[in-house]
């Protein structure tokens, strides 16, 4: 009858405005960036996880490509990021997902450079090959890059200081002893290269040293 099939429209027109209020909740407030790109790479929007990473406003972004913005962005190792190799460009291209990429992203919010991990999804219609559009996902791991590379710096201070001490100084990684090297003075005794495993019961797999070990004349 003309009552129920307002009714199931009504019940359908209802459950299509929750599904879109629990969408834009989840976008709103979601902690993960998101951007959305067209078929050419023309960001469309994005979330405000991702203006708060980027350091910008959705304005100053969207109409504008990876291309437009390559001169934020930079490689793990700190070289240039070229536009057609970011994520999103990628997948475009391939039609494929493009997993876990981190950049280097200059926020000019506090003129500093954000580190994130990338992944980007290309939708493509049914009976298509090529996206139509390309969303992008991202988490800031700034602090997580930040504590490495202040580990890494501690590493290699520690080196500095072991290669000057006058003394054989051997390191263990591990609790059983897999993985020991020497410092300097440690490794002109034992003839071993800067950073060679010098240990007598390395892991399984691992070349065993062919040095020999003796302790009170016996081996």
């Amino acid at each position: 009858s003309l009552v129920q099939n307002v009714t199931e429209r009504k019940k359908t027109e209802m459950a299509l405005i929750a599904s879109e209020g629990n969408f834009r909740r989840l976008w709103d407030t979601m902690s993960m960036g998101i951007v959305y790109q067209d078929a050419n790479g023309k960001i469309i929007s994005m979330n405000p996880a991702a203006e708060r990473i980027l350091g910008q406003n959705q304005r100053d972004y969207v109409g504008s490509s990876s291309r437009d913005h390559e001169h934020f962005t930079i490689k793990e190792d700190k070289s240039p990021f070229p536009g057609n190799a970011h994520p999103s460009m990628v997948a475009l291209k391939t039609g494929q997902n493009v997993n876990n990429v981190v950049m280097g992203v200059y926020s000019p919010l506090d003129q500093s450079y954000h580190w994130i991990n990338v992944s980007a999804i290309p939708l493509i219609q049914p009976n298509e090959t090529k996206p139509y559009q390309v969303y992008t996902i991202f988490d800031d791991i700034t602090e997580r890059k930040n504590s490495e590379e202040q580990l890494r710096q501690q590493a290699e201070e520690l080196k500095t200081v072991m290669d000057l001490v006058p003394a054989a100084i051997w390191v263990a990684h591990d609790p059983e002893c897999h993985n020991i090297t020497g410092n300097r003075t440690a490794n002109e005794f034992y003839e071993a290269k800067e950073g060679e495993n010098v240990s007598a019961g390395p892991a399984s797999g691992e070349p065993i040293s062919p040095r020999r070990f003796f302790r009170n004349g016996k081996e």
